[in-house]
């Protein structure tokens, strides 16, 4: 095969997994934590670590959930940037991206081998780990051989960047930049969202899901500002409009969220807790409304803040560019 077959197969490998992944972590969450083990089990009685002499909640049972669904949201940014660029098949923008989308599996596989047996996840033992990260390092190395490959023969295309192009990269940037937060700050990233983590496993176990959410954040950024890089004008449209219904699945996920605490009968498991402190965790239970345990002003300003975005990819970029090649298209017939 020539590189552009290479350059695509790797694109759409890389869509089909992240797209997989996004399914299973986001409805079922505990697919992930099942496979790593949390919430493990003590070796003794109260033995859940050295910071505490119970097991965790299901306040932190949940808030664990909720990082492992915000992680499988993610996923579905990365498989909207892989399968859009695949389909229009230009090589320098398939080569840009498959590297660096490769280089952020290379990263998520370097980080979740470095994190094993620190403060909190003594519970995880390699073997399970590896379940999850070595297809991903595989993965990794051929879209990296693939993208490094057609980055070293190929050029920007140089073509007109368009109002998708521009509306694209001003929300990768600010993405970029509050996935800094959870990348670098995730104690103010809990703060923020009102995330109750008490016990060692739970509060290790969340940290590393948040921030490995946060890295897929920044890189899906550098890849949508690669693809305007790379200037190739069906490229760069066709990633707007994937990242336009990547914007309006979070901002579905957060209505459905807001319209299910107003039918929860306890929205704040927290006053529980003088009449039932050590409640027994149910990693099942609420899957999908773990994400309504959070902060109700911290929630709500997300839904603002993907909205803002959503129309500025969708007005701004899509519809800009739609009229304005209508308009061209008329312009043409009429000579």
């Amino acid at each position: 095969m020539g590189y552009n077959d290479d350059a695509t197969l790797a694109l759409r490998l890389c869509g089909a997994v992240c797209l997989i992944r996004s399914c299973m972590y986001t409805i079922y969450p505990d697919t992930l934590t099942s496979i790593i083990g949390y919430p493990p089990a003590p070796a003794a009685a109260g033995g859940w670590g050295k910071k505490a002499s119970i097991g965790p909640s299901e306040d932190d049972v949940q808030s664990v959930m909720v990082c492992v669904q915000f992680y499988g949201l993610v996923q579905g940014g990365l498989a909207g940037v892989c399968l859009a660029t695949a389909r229009i098949g230009h090589e320098y923008t398939m080569s840009v991206v498959s590297t660096v989308l490769g280089a952020l599996f290379l990263a998520l596989v370097a980080f979740a081998t470095s994190m094993i047996g620190t403060e909190g996840l003594e519970y995880v033992s390699a073997g399970d780990v590896n379940k999850v990260i070595a297809p991903l390092a595989l993965l990794a190395a051929y879209m990296l051989y693939v993208g490094v490959s057609g980055v070293r023969k190929g050029a920007p295309a140089g073509e007109p960047i368009g109002q998708s192009g521009r509306m694209m990269a001003v929300v990768s940037v600010l993405g970029f930049l509050q996935a800094l937060v959870p990348i670098f700050f995730v104690e103010k990233h809990f703060a923020t969202y009102g995330m109750a983590i008490a016990p060692p496993s739970s509060e290790g176990t969340a940290k590393l899901m948040i921030t490995m959410w946060g890295m897929c954040i920044a890189a899906g950024s550098i890849a949508r500002l690669g693809v305007i890089y790379a200037g190739h004008t069906d490229s760069i449209y066709a990633n707007c409009r994937a990242f336009v219904i990547y914007m309006c699945e979070m901002w579905g996920v957060m209505v459905m969220v807001s319209v299910s605490r107003a039918f929860d009968p306890n929205p704040h498991p927290k006053s529980n807790r003088k009449s039932n402190p050590n409640p027994r965790p149910n990693p099942n239970a609420n899957q999908l409304k773990s994400l309504g345990k959070a902060d109700d002003k911290a929630m709500g300003t997300m839904c603002l803040v993907i909205t803002f975005y959503t129309f500025l990819l969708y007005f701004g970029g899509t519809i800009a560019d739609d009229s304005a090649a209508a308009t061209s298209a008329k312009g043409k017939k009429k000579k």
